[in-house]
């Protein structure tokens, strides 16, 4: 399937729902949340996916088959946002609210945690 165009559905679902280029069929889930998902994003060259969730962590996807990747894990509250750096080599993800309000950087080909 092509997992290129993603769409997280209604981010009250701890799922995300790909669907083809041209949005007209449906072609599976993306599942490893255990509550919302809140933020995702899609690396430059549009092999990796990650999102982001009210579950404290963030999941990297691999897109050409919807394989898990790994899930950053370390923040102390929702994952609100995703990023990744122009050059595809290092995810972003930052917890909103009191409990944490931090930035993390992650590693994307190993999942290691970067800084804080």
């Amino acid at each position: 399937p092509d997992w290129a165009a993603l769409i997280a559905e209604g981010f009250s679902m701890a799922e995300l729902r790909a669907v083809g280029w041209s949005g007209d069929s449906f072609t599976g889930m993306l599942e490893a949340h255990s509550d919302r998902v809140r933020a995702v994003c899609v690396t430059p060259d549009g092999e990796y996916a990650m999102t982001g969730s009210c579950d404290k962590t963030a999941c990297v996807w691999r897109l050409i088959d919807g394989a898990h990747v790994r899930t950053l894990e370390g923040h102390t509250g929702d994952v609100t946002s995703v990023c990744v750096t122009p050059d595809g080599k290092h995810v972003v993800t930052g917890c909103g609210g009191f409990s944490d309000a931090t930035a993390r950087v992650w590693r994307l080909d190993d999942g290691a945690h970067v800084r804080t």
